[in-house]
């Protein structure tokens, strides 16, 4: 990286390095390593503006798309087996608001569920289409759950923490798959109707 080679950072660069470790850290919650924050120190003083990053990052979810999140965190549930806290945002809803993905922020969504306490990790599965849905499996270090793992047996993948697929199917069906896919630890693909 260019920390490493020494070579000249402009604050824009240092700002937009700053983005994308902010962001797959989840704010500084996943995977904040000494090397993570001395490499944060460096970008500050290369003249990065973190203040603008967490305004852009965290602070910037209109009215409208809080209504759609209002929905889904009204239609929570939390399931004992696996220990999975999920919602759905069904496509009515979405056309209803009709919100482009980067108004909407639901991978904050997703993330702020994955951090319910009662779960061991959390999914959003938003209707993109009559019955498609994209999931977005969410969770912490300290819940010992990866995600990639339950992802990649519905033909997903991403990382342990943060991870995401795409189903077609009915909701109900996706949640047995989930379970049948938490259950089955040797097994790299599941039964049913997963999108290709």
């Amino acid at each position: 990286m260019c920390l490493e080679n020494r070579v000249p950072l402009t604050p824009e660069a240092a700002t937009s390095f700053l983005v994308g470790i902010f962001f797959d850290t989840g704010g500084f919650q996943h995977q904040t390593t000494s090397a993570t924050l001395w490499c944060v120190g460096k970008l500050l003083r290369a003249g990065g503006n973190l203040d603008r990053v967490v305004e852009y990052l965290n602070h910037s979810t209109g009215p409208e798309a809080l209504q759609v999140w209002g929905y889904a965190l009204q239609n929570l549930s939390i399931e004992d087996t696996p220990s999975l806290a999920h919602s759905r945002i069904p496509h009515s809803v979405l056309k209803k608001h009709n919100l482009s993905s980067k108004e909407l922020q639901l991978d904050k969504l997703a993330l702020l569920i994955g951090t319910i306490s009662e779960s061991s990790f959390g999914l959003l599965a938003t209707e993109y289409k009559e019955g498609k849905h994209k999931g977005s499996f969410r969770t912490d270090a300290f819940k010992n759950v990866d995600v990639e793992r339950i992802a990649s047996q519905l033909g997903g993948g991403g990382h342990t923490y943060a991870s995401g697929f795409r189903y077609d199917g009915d909701y109900a069906a996706l949640l047995a798959d989930i379970e049948q896919a938490w259950h089955n630890k040797e097994s790299s693909s599941v039964a049913g109707s997963v999108a290709e």
